[in-house]
């Protein structure tokens, strides 16, 4: 019963609304990239890009999908463990502050800095949270060799607190 709600609702349902939904505000924003400075264009969809720059219509939906992409490591890749789920989202993030940098969507400096903060921070927050689980020993995460650092219990109180 559970395989069933999963292949045939979860998943259908991740796609069309994960993917398909700013997969298809991208192509009809495509479709009228011309005419986004038209008043019909910016009454329909204006909510979508107004804000960004010209190169960048299409960011709303790149945040969109990006969200999408971390919620789904901590679903898809659960079975990998943790300590794999956190790299997995550091690289990401990564690549999402590059992309932040090179690309400066907004229209706003102060919008652009912000963005890059919040990624930043999101990053900072999930290295943080590795130092806690490299510690962790469980039926998915091997115990600490005499290579791997583990952060001793005080530091992980100040480390908290710091965060």
């Amino acid at each position: 019963m559970h395989l069933y709600f999963a292949l045939f609702i979860a998943i259908p349902g991740i796609m069309i609304w994960g993917l398909g939904i700013p997969i298809y505000a991208i192509k009809i924003m495509h479709q009228n990239k011309a005419n986004l400075d038209s008043q019909k264009v910016k009454n329909e969809l204006g909510y979508l890009y107004n804000g960004y720059t010209y190169k960048a219509y299409y960011w709303e939906e790149y945040i969109m999908i990006r969200k999408m992409m971390i919620t789904s490591v901590s679903t898809f890749l659960a079975t990998k463990g943790k300590i794999y789920q956190t790299l997995v989202v550091l690289m990401m993030l990564a690549l999402f502050l590059a992309l932040q940098a090179l690309m400066k969507p907004f229209h706003s400096a102060n919008f652009n800095r912000l963005e890059l903060f919040s990624l930043l921070a999101s990053f900072m927050t999930i290295f943080a949270g590795y130092f806690f689980l490299s510690g962790v020993s469980s039926g998915e995460e091997s115990s600490a060799s005499n290579n791997d650092f583990v952060l001793l219990e005080e530091y992980k109180i100040v480390f908290f607190i710091v965060i």
